[in-house]
């Protein structure tokens, strides 16, 4: 799964492009698009104008030509229901790049004629080339002679202005587009908590309710990495860092974290600072990495400049606060305690045997402040977000936090235990130095993918009894 700020880096390289040019200089001319190796022993049609492994100029007949996952595909051509031209020349059909919108999965095209989705599966990414280069470095070259890969990059669908080409290269063909005539008629997608945050509430809520009598074993790191249609964007990298940032064990079963609304709001108030501090970060890392005015051309030494807006993922030290930092000591000695102690047997993980999550407010600054005083109600508990509160800038009433307070409420659940250990709060949000003056070693695990955070496992002698639902 492509990962929210890679969605994010997507949207920005084509609202770059798209401010920088007037709108009549953004007229379809042509689409273009490399054969896949399967297309090269079966073409998809015949076309003796150009050699199987060079790029293709399309027209209706690329119908044929389909791209997604193994289930899932569709041509790389629009139907003739909703678009009668047949091509390959297109100046006349209505299509002009007019927006882009953002989405945490899909790269969304306002074309005038045609609404455009693209959904970036993986290994694809859009990149805009002048003419000359496009001539010179893309169409002149085969993507492949027998092993080799002559050209650095497979063109997946290209939009070409005449000028300026719009391209989605890739590595595997591994990415869908679908065409409507108008945004609502799109496949659904994903909710943009950044444009849109009371619409993802209720979904999430949604989804909440509907895992709510789950006897599922898996753990919370996979259970919300899978459910895309709620945690956009959040792929292996983005997980881990959710977990560290909400302050919880990524290998708690649905429920320790689901049905508890302290840990529920600080998951929420974590996805919602990740997604939040995305535009700033994104703005720094790309702003200058252009050249032809609209290619982006990063180094690989600047592309490793991203992992410093990570907190756990890829690294050989994670910086956290001083409290956090004797919050992790205790839970670790607990923990190996209790997995290590002889003829102890399996162990239940109620409230009492765990220690306090660790948890540092100042990792989830953005998400809290947009959930306000309903979300650190529910963090803290009331007594101790009354005394918190006046330790940082005034956090006001919230729609979204009120629409989260209200859903413990109605299920009876606001009095469940917040698992913080309320002493080592007492201030709300720390310095920039203070919050990174202790130092610890990450590790990773795998279940399925890699787990990258500071929690101990529980243990293989763990269990969890389930207390609601069925």
């Amino acid at each position: 799964m492509p990962e929210f700020r890679e969605l994010y880096a997507a949207h920005y390289i084509i609202s770059h492009f798209l401010k920088a040019k007037n709108p009549n200089e953004l007229i379809v001319q042509h689409i273009w698009a490399d054969w896949d190796m399967p297309e090269w022993d079966n073409p998809p049609y015949s076309d003796t104008s150009t050699p199987f492994n060079h790029v293709h100029l399309l027209d209706d007949r690329a119908r044929a030509m389909h791209r997604g996952n193994l289930y899932d595909r569709n041509p790389l051509w629009p139907r003739s229901r909703i678009f009668p031209h047949r091509g390959p020349y297109l100046r006349e059909s209505g299509l002009m790049l007019k927006d882009v919108i953002f989405n945490p999965r899909h790269v969304i095209l306002d074309m005038g004629s045609l609404w455009i989705q693209v959904q970036l599966l993986q290994h694809t990414f859009p990149q805009i080339y002048t003419k000359q280069v496009w001539s010179k470095s893309i169409r002149a070259l085969p993507w492949r002679i027998g092993t080799v890969n002559e050209r650095l990059v497979k063109i997946g669908i290209a939009f070409d202005f005449g000028e300026d080409i719009l391209a989605f290269v890739t590595n595997d063909f591994v990415f869908k587009v679908s065409y409507a005539r108008t945004l609502n008629l799109l496949p659904e997608r994903q909710i943009d908590p950044l444009s849109d945050l009371l619409q993802w509430m209720r979904r999430a809520l949604r989804w909440m309710d509907s895992i709510e009598d789950s006897t599922s074993g898996e753990s919370v790191w996979n259970v919300v990495r899978t459910a895309s249609d709620v945690w956009g964007g959040c792929g292996v990298y983005t997980s881990s860092e959710l977990w560290i940032m909400a302050g919880i064990n990524p290998f708690s079963s649905i429920e320790e974290v689901f049905e508890n609304p302290s840990r529920v709001a600080r998951l929420f108030a974590a996805y919602l600072t990740f997604t939040g501090s995305t535009p700033k970060i994104i703005h720094e890392l790309l702003r200058s990495r252009f050249v032809d005015e609209n290619t982006l051309a990063a180094t690989p030494h600047q592309r490793h400049r991203y992992s410093r807006y990570l907190k756990v993922y890829g690294k050989d030290w994670v910086s956290i606060s001083r409290r956090m930092g004797e919050l992790l000591e205790e839970y670790w000695d607990t923990v190996e305690a209790l997995k290590h102690e002889d003829g102890k047997g399996e162990y239940v993980r109620e409230d009492h045997i765990l220690p306090s999550d660790i948890f540092g407010p100042s990792l989830v600054d953005i998400g809290l402040k947009l959930l306000g005083t309903p979300g650190g109600r529910l963090i803290f508990g009331d007594p101790k977000w009354e005394e918190l509160a006046p330790t940082a800038e005034p956090v006001g009433d919230t729609q979204a936090g009120r629409m989260l307070y209200e859903y413990f409420a109605r299920k009876g659940q606001l009095n469940q235990p917040t698992h913080l250990n309320l002493n080592k709060y007492s201030q709300l949000f720390l310095s920039a130095k203070e919050s990174i003056s202790y130092r610890t070693q990450p590790w990773v695990y795998h279940d399925k993918k890699k787990i990258w955070t500071i929690c101990p496992f529980f243990g293989l002698n763990s269990t969890y009894v389930k207390k609601f639902g069925k």
